[in-house]
């Protein structure tokens, strides 16, 4: 094992050239951070397309070259210790060394500078920051070498404390304009001939003054494995192991054979100049939308390129060829357009599985039912868990909304008009009040919080929790373990995401390409170069002649071999090696050849990164937008009750804009957000790989795809903070520093500056800095004395059309891709910032749109829009919810209607329907399978046809009327169907039968074998509850004229309708339901059209349609009452889903688990009513009971495969004689038994080893 060496980490470094050229010919959106702000809780950073610095294009010092090295990705991650804990950013080297040689006068000068990264000056530092006591100062600082030796000051007091955030700027590594002298430079080239063209390298080493705080530095060699396996790294020739140790890490690049000629042309970039814009919901919806323009061969349909990439992205490609494959694709599709946030937890059973001489199912079943107490105890806790945690993050914004406010340097005035307090600072002192009581709301709901945990089984981690569940446990389940699982999610809409084609965003990962950063040790540095490829003649420096420049620090010492090694890899410095080494004029024409192929000549292990020559670097960073959003109200005062008169209608599946409610004052939405890459290549290889399972026509299809999206250069980018300004907030991000200042803690830099010492305060802060934009209050009264227009939405509805978009590089270089019209051409809202360069006009600009975000076309295929001019650049948003909410299509009790888990689905049922077919009746069967009787047609003493009740053998409910005490809403379902008469019997009997054409459930629950299919296909009446629930009070406007006393919301105002059923959907099981108990009318799934067919003379079927016969408001859970909720008997196929489809979430659902309904299922015995029937008596079934049986009865049936038939027959009022059966044949029977004419219920009962 060897010595513990220094490791040496490869960097990616950039090297902007800016000459004249470049400094007056393309365009720069550079700015700086202003953390004074912060004290006023204000985002450092300049609101996008403002405080841009216009002044470069006409200063002439702005000119030379922009060096900026890019940390190691390891040394940029936060971690946590566990969710909730603040993220701890490490520290990164604070020394830098920045050499750069050059040609002069036919030889290679050289010039060096020690960069003190983390040096603090409010004077002599260089870019903006944030010292630890809050204070606003400079940091950074570049010495020249050449003016005298430096010498290392010491730490900085406290210790080291730079991190790739800064004081909490998550770009301040990335963004050179952030980082001048801390981990960039400006290299002037002053001294260089203006008039001359000159080959520039530089190299760049940085490293950690305090070793000790160096994470490099461990001596043990399984220490460095680790260390190692962490970070992603390895060290090149030690792949199998770890040798020996490390001292500590030296970061270090090159950047080889810059061009500089201040007078020349411009160099080549890969800067785009033109950008294709794809705008949807997702980065697949987007891309789909890119993908219909290309020309592919057969691809149509649902062979579309979108819809192909939208299930290929869902996970569904596979299922496409499923019956219902296409809807549950749809689902999917809607639900990934939507965020889902967590909305509590439910406990199961999971039943431990049986051994081979354990307990019966019997048993089993008896032991699960006496565990079902104490899972409902630990279900009730676990909802008042979840409750009080919504109640405190609703508290939590409160406060947080009011604090935030109290940091701002201005407040309103007192107004006659408004309800404002009277004096001048009494808007102040309010706000102090109001922030008291919310803190105090605050510390009682904390406290509802702890209370409500300790009931419940609770861990931080995966391991406490399962050690919590095991000692909540205990003895009390022996047969089960106790599992908790995730509510159905609430879903907030997603904003709307720009797919850029061309940017050039490939270059983002140039620097990252490999899976693994390879460092190297010193004694792998090369040292020399071959002259020939058989690498024989080898050439180098002679020991000690090496160039240096002036005043090298001695410390790191393998600065020195980082030198050499620059100097053996640089082609610019090939002539100055041969003269050191006297080569020949042919051995210098093959060194130049050696040394422009180090992988191929150099001796050595060449560096992973920095030895390609030079190109004017594009490394996209920034993506910012700016678009007019016009609002298009959902209702106007007044009609918000009744979802007809709406400003969208609603299809049953989307809403779509009528024309009228738009809003022609335009709100300026703005927003900058760091570029996300898109996996071209994952893609394509996801595409080659699903295409090789698929048939011919398919999987060539998909294989054209994959070859697009390889050459795919895409980016996606969400309007992040689109949503949030609807919501009357602000532009830019919360503050995300919290704590001391310049700790390695990113999010608690500015926790001492800027928050109070509550506790209270501290928690509401760092939780909803990290769930939403600060409000935006800053908008103060005008001369008139009037609060400004409100930007709040209760709805986001509406279409936008953009206004700028650009996107800038690390270096402040924009490309930009929508530019305002010029100031004569302007739409109203247009801002009022400039931009420099080449763009499309707003008016002009077209971008490609996803299906969804497409406005509705008119009779002349002309988009309908807010504005009629250049109606292709609008994009149109149709309604969302301003929160994240669900639909809850939940199971209730058949006997008083309370909601049940999954526990206790069973007692939903209300009891079973089957269409009899052959008589035209309706049977009816209790919810646990007991026959009851049916409702057919009859004829009264006056001979008019009605609808008649005839109850089962054996029936407890001989009397219509008997059905009312255990079986109420059978009662009412046939009470009703017999008042409306046999004309209503016929219309749901069509009704059912035309339905169950078009289900066939498929999926995990068993196949329906049970005796009564031999009949009909039973039917559930399950009882059930619709309601939209928002995930806590609903938002309220935080603007400062609602801030103090914020007016209740109107959303509640607002009813949406919801669809139940799916008709084509074979694996959608309704067929109808009521509302309430409502049963005269039955709300079908069949279209108009359909029940025309059917005929239903009665009035008794009303299609559902788009739904409006549900339409309900979206409120806090706690809020909701019976106007809110639509209780329902939803009429099923057991094995089936029903879906509720709301146009504004993604689609719920509610499927009946196995073990609701198996056994009464099972139970169901199929009855036929026959007669008369001429019937022949046989003798007595060998050891048949004379108590049970009255005979025996041969009679033309199937045979005894699936149960036992039996014949009944009325016998004295309210009893039947009960005959047994034989099947019927041709055999002589001796002697001859007389044969009766019999009227009487064939029933088969299920044979009793088949009941569960």
């Amino acid at each position: 094992m060897g010595a513990p060496t220094t490791i040496l980490v490869p960097i990616q470094l950039d090297a902007l050239v800016v000459n004249t050229e470049v400094r007056q010919g393309q365009p720069f959106q550079r700015w700086q951070a202003n953390y004074a702000l912060v004290r006023h809780r204000l985002s450092p950073e300049p609101p996008p397309f403002a405080g841009i610095d216009t002044e470069i294009a006409v200063q002439p010092d702005r000119e030379g070259v922009y060096l900026q090295w890019q940390l190691p990705a390891a040394l940029t991650h936060g971690e946590g210790e566990h969710p909730d804990a603040d993220v701890e950013f490490p520290v990164v080297p604070n020394r830098w060394l920045v050499v750069r040689t050059w040609n002069e006068d036919g030889t290679r000068a050289r010039a060096a500078w020690l960069v003190e990264s983390d040096y603090l000056d409010p004077e002599a530092g260089t870019s903006p920051y944030l010292d630890r006591d809050g204070q606003v100062t400079r940091i950074g600082r570049r010495i020249a070498l050449d003016e005298g030796r430096w010498a290392e000051p010491g730490p900085p007091e406290g210790g080291l404390f730079l991190t790739a955030v800064g004081p909490g700027v998550a770009t301040f590594s990335a963004y050179q304009p952030y980082n001048t002298n801390v981990f960039s430079i400006h290299d002037t080239l002053d001294e260089l001939d203006p008039a001359q063209r000159h080959t520039v390298s530089y190299l760049v080493a940085g490293w950690y003054s305090t070793v000790s705080r160096d994470p490099a530095g461990v001596r043990d060699p399984s220490e460095l494995t680790t260390l190692l396996e962490h970070f992603g790294w390895q060290i090149a020739g030690e792949e199998t192991g770890i040798e020996s140790g490390s001292t500590r890490m030296i970061c270090h690049g090159t950047v080889l054979g810059l061009t500089w000629n201040r007078g020349g042309e411009m160099p080549d970039s890969p800067r785009p100049e033109t950008v294709d814009v794809a705008v949807g919901h997702t980065s697949a919806h987007a891309n789909g939308a890119l993908l219909a323009t290309a020309d592919i061969e057969g691809a149509g349909g649902a062979l579309s390129p979108a819809a192909l990439l939208g299930a290929l992205h869902l996970g569904v490609l596979e299922d496409e060829d499923e019956a219902d494959g296409e809807f549950n694709a749809a689902r999917r599709t809607l639900a990934s357009w939507f965020e889902p946030a967590a909305s509590g937890y439910e406990w199961r059973l999971e039943q431990i599985p049986a051994g081979p001489d354990e307990q019966s199912p019997a048993a089993r079943r008896a032991a699960r039912a006496s565990a079902i107490a104490f899972l409902d105890r630990l279900n009730t806790d676990q909802a008042a868990y979840d409750s009080a945690a919504a109640d405190l993050t609703a508290a939590r914004r409160r406060l947080y909304d009011l604090w935030w406010a109290q940091g701002l340097p201005q407040f309103p005035e007192p107004l006659p008009d408004q309800p404002a307090p009277a004096s001048p600072g009494a808007y102040q002192q309010a706000l102090d009040e109001r922030i008291a009581d919310a803190e105090q709301d605050v510390r009682r709901r904390e406290a509802a919080v702890a209370d409500a945990r300790a009931l419940i089984p609770w861990g931080m981690t995966a391991d406490e929790m399962d050690a919590a569940i095991a000692a909540y446990a205990g003895n009390n389940i022996p047969d089960f373990v106790l599992k908790r699982v995730p509510l159905p999610a609430a879903y907030g809409p997603n904003e709307p995401l720009v797919l850029l084609r061309g940017s050039k965003s490939d270059q983002m990962s140039l620097a990252t390409a490999a899976e693994q950063l390879v460092c190297r040790r010193p004694a792998d540095l090369v040292t020399g170069v071959y002259l020939d490829t058989e690498r024989t003649r080898r050439v180098s420096y002679p020991t000690g002649t090496v160039p240096e420049p002036a005043n090298l620090p001695a410390d790191p010492p393998e600065l020195a071999a980082l030198l050499a090694e620059f100097a053996h890899l640089d082609p610019a410095g090939a002539d100055e090696l041969a003269d050191a080494t006297d080569l020949t004029a042919a051995d210098r024409a093959a060194l130049r050849e050696a040394m422009a192929d180090p992988h191929g000549r150099a001796d050595g292990s060449v560096p992973q990164l920095g030895t390609t020559a030079w190109r004017q670097p594009w490394s996209p960073l920034f993506f910012q937008w700016e678009a007019d959003y016009y609002p298009i109200t959902f209702t106007a005062p007044g009609d918000a009750a009744d979802p007809a008169l709406a400003n969208w209608a609603f299809d049953g599946d989307r809403y779509h804009w009528t024309g009228r409610g738009a809003v022609l004052d335009p709100l300026i939405l703005r927003g900058r957000q760091c570029l996300t890459p898109t996996p071209a290549m994952g893609m394509a290889g996801a595409f080659h790989r699903v295409a090789q399972n698929l048939p011919a026509g398919l999987g060539a299809t998909l294989h054209d795809l994959g070859d697009l999206a390889a050459q795919a250069d895409l980016t996606a980018q969400t309007l992040d903070g689109h949503n949030d300004q609807l919501l009357g907030r602000s532009v830019n991000p919360a503050v995300a520093f919290v704590g001391a200042a310049n700790s390695t803690d990113a999010t608690a830099d500015v926790r001492s500056v800027m928050t109070p010492g509550s506790r209270a305060v501290r928690d509401a802060v760092a939780e909803q800095t990290a769930l939403r934009r600060p409000p935006e209050v800053s908008s103060l009264p005008g001369l008139d004395d009037k609060f400004p227009p409100s930007r709040f939405q209760v709805v986001r509805s509406g279409q936008l059309a953009f206004v700028r978009v650009s996107v800038v590089d690390r270096f402040g270089r924009a490309a930009p891709v929508v530019i305002p019209d010029p100031i004569g051409e302007r739409q109203p809202g247009d801002g009022a910032f400039e931009t420099i360069g080449n763009g499309t006009p707003a008016s002009q600009f077209r971008p490609i749109l996803a299906e969804d975000l497409r406005p509705d076309r008119d009779t002349e295929n002309k988009p309908i829009t807010v504005i009629d001019q250049d109606a292709e650049r609008f994009v149109e948003l149709k309604p969302r919810l301003p929160q994240a909410a669900r639909t809850r299509l939940d199971p209730l009790t058949a006997a008083d209607d309370i909601p049940v888990t999954e526990e206790h689905a069973g007692a939903a049922l209300g009891g079973w329907l089957l269409a009899n077919h052959l008589d035209r009746s309706i049977l009816c069967y209790a919810a646990d399978g007991t026959g009851l009787g049916a409702v057919a047609r009859a004829v009264s003493t006056s001979g008019a046809a009605i609808a008649g009740w005839l109850s089962l053998p054996d029936s407890p409910c001989p009397d219509v009327e008997d059905l009312a005490a255990h079986h109420p809403h059978l009662h009412d379902f046939v009470v009703a169907l017999i008042d409306r008469g046999p004309a209503a019997l016929q219309a749901l009997l069509g009704a059912v039968e035309r339905t169950l054409t078009t289900i066939a459930p498929t999926g995990e629950l068993p196949a329906d074998t049970t005796v009564a299919r031999l009949l009909a296909r039973p039917l559930a009446l399950v009882r059930a509850r619709v309601r939209i629930d928002l995930d806590g009070p609903p938002l309220t406007d935080p603007a400062w004229k609602n801030l103090l006393d914020p007016a209740p919301s109107t959303l509640d105002t607002i009813r949406w309708p919801v669809r139940l059923g799916e008709l084509d959907d074979l694996g959608d099981g309704l067929v109808g339901y009521v509302r309430e108990r409502e049963y005269h009318t039955w709300h079908s799934v069949l279209s108009p059209e359909d029940l025309a067919t059917i005929g239903d003379g009665a009035g008794y079927l009303t299609p559902i349609e788009a739904g409006h016969g549900i339409a309900l408001p979206a409120l806090d859970p706690t809020a909701h009452d019976e106007r809110s909720t639509a209780r329902l008997t939803l009429l099923m196929d057991p094995f089936g889903t029903v879906n509720a489809t709301t146009g504004i979430l993604p689609t719920a659902a509610l499927r009946l688990p196995a073990g609701a309904f198996e056994t009464p299922l099972a139970r169901i015995a199929a009855a036929f009513r026959f007669g008369p029937l001429l019937v022949r008596p046989l003798p007595a079934a060998e050891g048949a009971d004379p108590a049970e049986l009255d005979g025996v009865l041969a009679l033309t049936r199937p045979p005894d495969q699936h149960g036992v038939w039996q014949w009944y027959q009325p016998a004295a009022e309210g009893t039947w004689h009960r005959f047994a059966t034989r099947p019927a044949t041709t055999a002589p029977v001796l002697p001859l038994p007389l044969p009766r004419l019999r009227t009487g219920w064939l029933q088969v009962h299920p044979a009793a080893e088949e009941t569960p």
